[in-house]
């Protein structure tokens, strides 16, 4: 137990040092990463979403400069982002302006516009993120996605 560390998360220190003493272990306050999730962090910081976005703009970008359909096109964007988001997004609620970053991620992707060429996007985001059973074409608003996630 002496190589064993013991990490806290929203504990006060009386606590944290009581089950240390116990345990006969040290104690460690670092933040750090379990399964893909920041811990001891403050989440409504947006540098500590920036790796995320980071991770999401290179994921997609090996894609950007390929002949997809359109249909093509959002298959990959919400697979892609989805997979990257689903279990940090079931835990934290992310704020407004990484939303927004993540619905301009998005975009640029859709109309198919590199980062530095920009492209003319010729259809409402609101009727791109409508059903695909309205005849739309069913992208996911991460907002929306990000609340039914935490409502579970």
């Amino acid at each position: 137990m002496s190589k064993s560390k013991i990490y806290s998360y929203n504990l006060s220190f009386d606590v944290v040092q009581a089950a240390s003493s116990f345990l006969a272990c040290g104690i460690c306050t670092l933040s750090f990463v379990f399964l893909g999730i920041p811990i001891g962090i403050n989440l409504r910081r947006k540098k500590v979403w920036k790796p995320i976005l980071e991770k999401l703009r290179t994921r997609l970008l090996d894609w950007h400069n390929r002949n997809i359909s359109m249909g093509g096109r959002v298959a990959l964007l919400n697979v892609t982002l989805e997979n990257i988001l689903i279990f940090l997004f079931s835990f934290h609620k992310a704020p407004k302006c990484i939303i927004k970053e993540i619905i301009i991620i998005q975009k640029s992707f859709l109309s198919g516009g590199l980062e530095d060429v920009k492209k003319i996007s010729w259809l409402k985001w609101s009727k791109v993120c409508l059903s695909k059973k309205k005849l739309w074409l069913g992208v996911k608003h991460y907002g929306i996605f990000n609340l039914a996630l935490l409502s579970k």
